[in-house]
């Protein structure tokens, strides 16, 4: 009988043991992660630089299915070139030679302005992508318009996001941007 308890006992303890380090775990994986801060004015210095600066999209990240080729990528976009002016919120953007919807569009565009909201203390991307395309003899223009959110600023560094993310590095939705 005796025994029993003890290895009742021992049990209890084992898994009590187990039970409190998972748990302690995944607090500390909560603690690891990093909020995405608030930003002040300075930042737009950083991204557009005294004289600008040039930067391009070193990563898309995207979990979307890309099956219908109306999505960007990283390769169609590594090549084009997002200069940054101060005091002016439109980007000048210099496509490359990669096209992004080359298999469905004759030609395409891309615009981005960058706005501070200072009431927000965030810094927002808006993207505008556009495709000609033709149907029969009539061409018409589609565009895509997306809303970025900046999470990480560096000095050759910065991802702006689009998901609802909390933490810094948990995106399902960013462009990733390095100076050139």
């Amino acid at each position: 009988m005796k025994e029993r308890k003890i290895i009742y006992l021992l049990m209890l303890t084992i898994i009590s043991s187990i039970f409190f380090v998972a748990c302690h775990s995944k607090e500390d994986d909560l603690n690891q992660k990093k909020s995405i801060p608030l930003f002040n004015q300075s930042v737009i210095e950083t991204i557009q630089g005294s004289n600008g600066t040039t930067w391009r999209i070193s990563e898309v990240i995207s979990s979307y299915d890309n099956d219908d080729g109306f999505l960007l990528t990283t390769e169609c976009l590594s090549d084009d070139k997002y200069t940054f002016k101060p005091g002016i919120e439109d980007l000048e953007v210099t496509l490359g030679n990669k096209m992004c919807y080359g298999e469905i569009s004759e030609s395409e565009s891309f615009e981005a302005k960058v706005i501070f909201t200072e009431n927000e203390q965030t810094v927002q991307l808006l993207f505008k992508d556009c495709m000609i395309q033709k149907d029969g003899q009539y061409y018409y223009k589609t565009c895509f318009i997306s809303e970025y959110y900046l999470a990480e600023l560096t000095e050759d560094r910065m991802v702006f996001y689009s998901d609802n993310t909390e933490f810094i590095g948990d995106y399902t939705e960013a462009l990733v941007f390095e100076k050139i």
